[in-house]
């Protein structure tokens, strides 16, 4: 999926921006249908980025998972306009395992795929930070604005759409803000070595 040239800069760990050069894996009827996948809702894949006074869960009958989110306290969360991510996303396509099969033969290391949901225009999600692993993030739905920093000096600003990326490096300040309601995916590529997902793909034809 990337280019020859994007794929030298991220090796070379250079912060850059592609435009139009990924496929846009997921729209707003995707994000619906994994938002009302309840056994796909544990409270270990969804952070909403508030924090929320404590909840009690009742296990459904039938449900094989120990603590999942109420589809109905996650659209409550949806109708207030929370910020929300999910992470351990990776396999959720059959692209998205793609593209994170070819991050890992570049680095060499674990990636990941999360979402992060703002439907508040203007919204900074989580500031201005750095973090510990590489990362990527494509916008799926919306705009957002992507400023880069060093020594608190913005070095790069710009504003990316659906099938534009962003690449930065682990330890690089950034901000990412909505320009209007969107939904973006980030793969973080760990720096340190760990257990690689399993990439393989049932197909099963027709």
């Amino acid at each position: 999926m990337l280019s020859t040239k994007d794929t030298v800069k991220i090796a070379g760990l250079t912060p850059f921006v592609s435009e139009q050069s990924l496929p846009q894996f997921m729209n707003w009827r995707c994000l619906e249908t994994l938002l009302n996948n309840r056994p796909m809702l544990t409270t270990a894949r969804v952070y909403p980025t508030n924090d929320l006074p404590p909840i009690s869960i009742a296990k459904p009958s039938w449900c094989t998972d120990e603590l999942t989110w109420p589809v109905s306290l996650l659209s409550e969360l949806v109708s207030k306009q929370q910020t929300f991510y999910l992470k351990d996303l990776s396999r959720l396509t059959k692209e998205t395992n793609a593209f994170c099969a070819e991050l890992e033969e570049i680095f060499r290391k674990p990636v990941d795929m999360h979402l992060f949901c703002c439907l508040v225009p203007g919204d900074e999600g989580l500031g201005k930070h750095a973090d510990g692993n590489h990362n990527i993030i494509a916008p799926q739905e919306g705009h957002v604005k992507v400023t880069l920093y060093h020594d608190d000096k913005v070095t790069h600003e710009s504003v990316i759409r659906p099938r534009d990326f962003v690449f930065i490096p682990a330890g690089v300040y950034h901000k990412v803000e909505s320009e209007q309601k969107r939904f973006s995916l980030s793969f973080p590529i760990a720096v340190n070595d760990g257990v690689f997902e399993d990439r393989a793909w049932i197909s099963l034809g027709g």
